[in-house]
């Protein structure tokens, strides 16, 4: 037959294959499987047990008359790098094969010399792994000279460094092993046996298949050759092996791949390699050479996505294939009608849709998913227009928008399919029914649908009619009241403007009747759209007057008190957010500690449902007995010494051990949610980063809030979207913003009339010693902050402004100025100064009636309102270990969270160093230093611990000199936790003036 007649048959859409028929079944798939290294049924050992092994031995030694070749053989076994049990075996069958008559001979010693010569302490027996066919020999009275021609095209492979016993495994078994008929095997299985042996040969000395291992891996290259190259060709009549045109494209097609990869090669064998293995002989071969070169085309990609050659993190990704029970999708594939063509088409169209997701973020991590939604259609059309539609759709960083769009077209007719993507082209890349388009939306942060409710509210008190599309923002409504009110605009402007400068503190009483008249609805909106934080995050507490006459006359001695009095105005640069591409991505995953951000997602996105509340204690007990232990050899090791048995470790794991008995003591009394704030509280404090006891903790906090209206929703997006091993920044902003709502709906709890704050009796004795704010008391503040460090949101925060700063880098956006103004000063209008960044002080406004205390106001004059404060305190009583006398004490660095989460690390910096260079110009005016409080003791250097770890990060940097003596006049937390601290501008020394070089080094531009 010509090659041309056999092209043109093989383009014929072949005839179904009946899988019932025992004729056509593929039962040699059945018998062999395909795993990468020898499996334990053909290992020397358990073929041959240790009772054949020494009667083996003791043949060769009780045996006379050994002749030279015999000998030879002997020295070379003694020589070959294979291993002793798999030589002795072979050595043995090669001598005996020796003893027998000349024309009875199978050729097996000159196998065993090729095999010693070549080999190495991989290869295996080729003798074991013949098992089946001897076995076939000796059940229908077959002569042992039948295997000779066989034998030959093993010592060819042999001599070429392929292992014979891979091949028989691979290549000959799947081909003989069900033939019992002996007599016509060298007709019909010789030939073609040495074609593909020829075919083998040729490729081991060429790339990819010339060293012994492909790649950096240690995966053998003879083995992955007999088993991907040779296999699909076992099956395979002669006369088409022997079609020369068409051999080369398939051995030009294999060696454009490299398999160095092997995380592609994992892929290859679970996805693609099965196909060729179980197709050989069912299809024309011109028909696997595209599914080859399809192959080869995803290899870069690959290499691209995959660099690292840790195969563990990807395991369960590339575990679904597209046919897991080949058999019973064949079967179900012969009652349809479609034919083994068909799922070539399939095939095809699966590599062309993995090329579509590899190039995006995260689309791989949808491979399985894909796979069971081919396999659950059968449809070998969908399956194309699924291929042709993909690349056309919006890669959004995440998996959720090709899950939803594959799960939409799979199902519709073709002319309603081709409709389909003209409307994901026309909107640019998303279907118009495609849910939550602008998933911005859907993670509004909790602050800021708090403000939402205000602005509904202030909109409908105010009777305005405001647009649908404008946003719902305090200031929108401030700005349309102006809009609308020519005469009231001129005065709304000078309130907003003096707010933010502080000129508040200046003003008179014709000043503050002026403000007051344009009525209460307008005062309580200027309040709340200049000083945004009221009411929000830790700050609960709400108006503090219904007027500005009020609040002067409630805080009115604030502005009887002497001050220093300083404004700065300050330019940070702020760049508009930007996605990156997957390549881009890639890297900045590699600069930030992503490995924390990955288990942070999959702890929130997998977690196991929480077992009960009282498993608790049984993990607390562990800890217990974990101190217990560690006490008694800190104990042994100081009488080991001869010293006393106390010491500060001691005492430190003393008191830890204290407040877990503390737990034990209460627990029985304690409600239901009394002990889940135990716990979280408690193993905040107790738990090792990873322990059964975290997780336990962990678990808790997420079962209880999961289910909230707000948080279900962000979570159900979540887990169809992130694939933790290629989180995008924008997705790990979601992901805060999921815990962020989590700790809002935890407030909401606190603020029913069955909350358990203030602590009871109970509460306050069990997770009370735990508490490290207020003065000791147990507060809301406390969870939170507890459930914060459980959680890692504050390192989560970190990373993410170092992520922020880096994908800036990236993006290529020009920056634009947002003007800074910030002012000291002290006003009865700074009575807000805990609500101005949200924080927990903001239940303490009296605290800026006390002499010596004043606010620095942190305002935007971009937006007209204010986001942060400090506070800085004058004290008398000194820091006696400093030698200081006379000083100004400052904490409460805070920038309003919702702001602090749209800046890069830099600009968290640039922003603190603007506080610090008006502390300075404060230093160098009074010639007091300043001494930054607090350390240690959460909440009180910034409401925000990831602002306060850069803070003292950089004072530490300065080499600032600590001090534990210092005594500060306290404001809502204990005066013990005020005394350790930094004294980080000393102008009587002349050190501590940082700021100006520290803004000019940081380059934000």
């Amino acid at each position: 037959m010509s090659n041309a007649t056999k092209r043109s048959q093989a383009t014929e859409e072949p005839a179904p294959i009946d899988w019932y028929d025992p004729q056509e079944r593929d039962e040699n798939a059945e018998a062999f499987t395909d795993e990468e290294q020898p499996s334990a049924g053909h290992s020397a050992d358990e073929q041959f047990n240790d009772a054949a092994l020494a009667r083996a031995r003791a043949t060769l030694k009780n045996r006379s008359g050994v002749t030279p070749r015999i000998k030879a053989l002997r020295k070379l076994a003694r020589e070959s790098s294979i291993g002793i049990k798999q030589r002795t075996i072979f050595l043995s069958a090669a001598e005996l094969d020796e003893m027998r008559k000349p024309h009875e001979q199978m050729g097996l010693a000159k196998l065993f010399e090729a095999w010693c010569l070549n080999g190495n302490e991989n290869w295996l027996n080729p003798i074991v792994e013949l098992k089946p066919i001897t076995e076939n020999l000796g059940n229908f009275s077959g002569h042992a000279r039948a295997l000779k021609p066989f034998i030959f095209v093993l010592l060819q492979l042999a001599r070429g460094g392929i292992s014979p016993a891979e091949f028989v495994r691979y290549v000959l078994l799947p081909r003989m092993a069900f033939d019992h008929d002996w007599r016509r095997w060298r007709e019909r299985h010789y030939w073609a046996l040495n074609r593909i042996a020829e075919v083998l040969i040729a490729m081991r000395g060429k790339a990819p298949f010339a060293e012994r291992y492909l790649g950096e891996g240690r995966t053998l290259t003879d083995i992955v050759l007999v088993k991907y190259v040779g296999k699909p060709l076992a099956r395979f009549p002669t006369h088409v092996l022997e079609d020369e045109e068409l051999m080369k494209k398939y051995q030009a097609a294999w060696r454009r791949l490299r398999l160095a990869n092997p995380v592609f090669l994992l892929f290859l064998r679970t996805n693609v390699f099965p196909f060729l293995y179980r197709l050989s002989g069912k299809v024309d071969l011109i028909q696997l050479v595209p599914i080859v070169t399809y192959a080869a085309e995803l290899e870069p990609r690959f290499d691209r996505a995959f660099p690292s050659h840790d195969t563990s993190s990807v395991q369960e990704v590339f575990s679904v294939s597209l046919y897991n029970d080949f058999e019973a999708n064949m079967t179900a594939r012969q009652k349809k009608g479609l034919t083994t063509f068909s799922l070539v088409r399939e095939i095809k169209a699966y590599l062309r849709i993995i090329r579509t997701l590899i190039d995006s973020n995260a689309g791989i991590y949808l491979s399985g998913h894909f796979a069971a939604l081919l396999r659950s259609v059968l449809d070998p059309d969908a399956a194309e227009a699924l291929a042709q539609a993909l690349p056309d759709v919006y890669d959004t960083g995440g998996m959720r928008a090709y899950r939803w769009h594959a799960q939409r077209l799979i199902h519709l007719e073709p002319e309603e399919r081709r409709a389909f993507v003209e409307q994901i082209r026309e909107h640019r890349g998303l279907h118009p029914a495609y849910p939550n388009r602008d998933p911005d939306q859907l993670f509004t942060p909790p602050e800021l649908e708090a403000e939402q409710q205000d602005y509904e509210r202030l909109a409908s008190e105010l009777k305005l009619g405001l647009p649908p599309n404008r946003p719902k923002r305090l200031q929108t409504l401030r700005d349309q009241v102006s809009e609308q009110n020519a005469d009231r605009k001129p005065v709304i402007d000078s309130c907003v403007s003096e707010l933010l400068h502080g000129k508040d503190r200046s003003w008179t009483d014709q000043r503050i009747t002026l403000f007051d008249s344009l009525g209460p609805h307008l005062h309580e909106l200027m309040i709340r759209s200049v000083i945004s934080g009221i009411g929000r995050g830790f700050a609960r507490q709400h108006l503090k007057a219904g007027s500005f006459a009020e609040l002067f006359e409630r805080y009115g001695a604030a502005n009887r008190h002497s001050a220093v009095s300083v404004t700065r105005i300050a330019a940070v640069p702020e760049r508009p957010f930007r996605d990156t591409g997957p390549p881009q991505n890639a890297k900045l995953r590699e600069r930030v500690q992503f490995a924390m951000l990955r288990s942070l997602a999959s702890t929130v996105l997998e977690h196991d449902d929480a077992p009960p509340l009282q498993e608790f204690i049984r993990l607390l007990n562990r800890r217990g007995q974990e101190l217990d232990d560690a006490l008694r050899d800190r104990r042994e090791q100081k009488i080991n010494k001869g010293e006393s048995g106390n010491s500060r470790a001691v005492a430190a794991l003393k008191a830890q051990r204290a407040r877990i008995q503390a737990v034990f003591n209460h627990w029985d009394e304690l409600s239901e949610v009394e002990r889940f704030v135990t716990a979280i509280i408690a193993s905040a404090r107790v738990a090792e980063r990873g322990d059964e006891l975290e997780r336990f903790a962990i678990a808790q906090f997420l079962n209880r809030y999961k289910n909230r209206g707000a948080v279900a929703p962000r979570l159900e997006y979540l887990k169809q979207d992130i694939a933790p091993e290629r989180m995008t920044l924008r997705q790990l902003g979601y992901l805060i913003n999921t815990l962020e709502t989590m700790l809002a709906e935890a407030r909401h709890d606190w603020d029913k009339p069955e909350t358990v704050f203030p602590a009871g009796e109970n509460l306050e004795a069990a997770a009370g010693p735990f508490a490290t704010v207020r003065r000791g008391e147990l507060t809301s503040e406390t969870f939170e902050t507890s459930a914060r460090r459980l959680l890692g949101i504050t390192q989560a925060e970190i990373e993410r402004g170092s992520w922020r700063d880096l994908q800036d880098q990236l993006s290529g956006a020009s920056s634009v100025p947002r003007t800074l103004v910030l002012s000291c000063g002290k006003s009865a209008v700074d009575a807000y100064f805990g609500d101005m960044s949200a924080g927990a002080t903001s239940s303490e406004p009296d605290a800026i009636t006390r002499a010596g205390l004043q606010i620095v106001r942190l305002g935007d004059r971009t937006s007209g309102r204010v986001f942060g404060s400090a506070v800085l305190a004058y004290s008398k009583a000194g820091v006696p270990s400093l030698k200081v006398e006379r000083y100004f004490a400052t904490y409460g660095f805070t920038i309003l969270r919702e702001q602090l989460q749209r800046w890069s690390r830099k600009q968290w910096l640039f922003t603190y160093f603007q506080y610090r260079l008006l502390l300075e110009q404060i230093a160098a005016r009074t010639g007091l230093p300043v001494f930054l409080a607090g350390l240690g003791s959460p909440g009180i250097v910034s409401g925000c611990d990831e602002l306060a770890e850069l803070i003292v990060r950089y004072e530490r940097w300065t080499e600032a000199p600590e001090a534990r003596d210092a005594a500060v006049p306290p404001v809502y937390y204990s005066e013990p936790a005020f005394r350790r601290g930094l004294l980080i501008i000393d102008p009587r020394k002349g050190r501590g003036f940082t700021a100006e070089q520290s803004i000019a080094n940081l380059k934000l531009s």
